[in-house]
C-alpha cells in the first residue's frame, strides 16, 4: 500500500461462487481505473476510440465515483492498462502528448528514458514524478472459512483507532479522513500478540486498498500472504472491489500480492508538485 494514495463501474463483484474465478473481463476492468469518460465499455477521448486498439488522450476532468488523491492534478495522469497508455491532461500540454509521448507503445512508457522526457516537460509546469505504482486486482477468491480461525482478530470503524500513531502498522492503515480505514484483520501468535496486520482502506465508494505489514519476528512464515488472501475474500463478500499497490522495486510485496490471489492489472504515474 502506497501511502500516496491516489470510476465507478457495472462490474459484477467477484467470488460470488466460493472457488470461482472472478468474471469481471479486461474491458471491464477499465472502467474502475481509467482517468478518463467511459461509456459502453469504449473510451471517449477526442473521438470515441476503442481501449483494446489505439492509446487514448483526453482532457482532464472529474468522474463521479473514479479515485481522487491529493496528488491528482489536472496536468497529467498516465495509466498503463492492457498495453495500452491512457493518457489524461489539461490543454497546455495534450498538443504536446499527441506528438510526442502518444507515439510510445503502452509496454515501454514507463522506461527511464521516457519518463526523463515526461519529467522535463513537468518541471516547465512546477510538477515532477514522484513514483510509479503497480496495482493488482483480485483473481480468485478462496474457499478457506476464516471466520472461524482463532489465530485472527477483526477490526472495524472505531476499533482501527486505537492503532493510530502505531507505526508497526504504518502501511496497514492510513488515518486519512479523505481515505478512511474500513476494515483490519490481525494475526495473533500463541500468546494472542499481534505479529502481523492487515487494513483496508475506502479509497472510493466501489474499491477498497489493501495494506499489510508483519512484523520481523513473524517473517517468512506465510503471515502476510494469509492476512492479505482473508482481507481480500472479506471485502469480496461486502460487494467491494480489494486492489492492492506496490512500486517496482518492492519484489516482496509484488510476492505477496501474486501469492495471494491477486493478478497485476494496470500501472501509473504519480506526481507532486516541486
Amino acid at each position: 500500500q502506497i501511502d500516496e494514495r491516489p470510476p465507478r463501474g457495472d462490474i459484477q463483484p467477484a467470488g460470488a461462487e466460493q472457488g470461482q474465478h472472478c468474471t469481471r473481463d479486461t474491458e471491464g476492468i477499465q472502467l474502475l481505473f481509467a482517468p478518463v469518460s467511459v461509456r459502453d465499455r469504449v473510451v471517449q477521448t477526442d473521438e470515441d476510440v476503442d481501449i483494446a486498439q489505439v492509446q487514448g488522450i483526453t482532457e482532464a476532468k472529474v468522474i463521479r465515483g473514479n479515485r481522487i488523491y491529493i496528488e491528482d492534478n489536472k496536468i497529467l495522469k498516465i495509466l498503463i492498462f492492457n498495453g495500452k497508455a491512457i493518457i489524461s491532461t489539461n490543454s497546455y500540454l495534450k498538443e504536446w502528448c499527441h506528438k510526442d509521448i502518444a507515439k510510445v507503445p503502452g509496454e515501454w512508457m514507463f522506461l527511464t528514458s521516457v519518463l526523463r522526457r515526461i519529467d522535463k516537460r513537468l518541471g516547465e509546469f512546477g510538477y515532477e514524478i514522484d513514483n510509479i505504482h503497480h496495482c493488482y486486482l483480485p483473481h480468485y477468491e478462496e474457499s478457506y472459512s476464516y471466520k472461524d480461525d482463532k489465530s485472527l482478530r477483526w477490526y472495524e470503524g472505531e476499533e482501527i483507532e486505537q492503532f493510530r500513531n502505531d507505526k508497526r502498522f504504518d502501511e496497514a492503515f492510513a488515518f486519512d479522513r479523505r481515505y478512511p480505514d474500513v476494515l483490519g484483520v490481525a494475526a495473533l501468535n500463541e500468546e494472542g500478540d499481534i505479529i502481523g496486520m492487515a487494513g483496508a482502506s475506502e479509497d472510493c465508494e466501489e474499491m477498497w486498498q489493501i495494506g499489510i505489514n508483519v512484523l520481523p519476528e513473524a517473517e517468512g512464515q506465510g503471515i502476510g500472504k494469509k492476512l492479505v488472501s482473508v482481507l481480500k475474500n472479506e471485502i469480496l463478500r461486502r460487494g467491494k472491489v480489494p486492489f492492492y499497490s506496490t512500486v517496482e522495486s518492492h519484489i516482496i510485496s509484488q510476492k505477496t500480492a501474486l501469492t495471494s490471489g491477486f493478478y497485476p492489472v494496470f500501472a501509473e504515474v504519480m506526481l507532486r508538485k516541486k
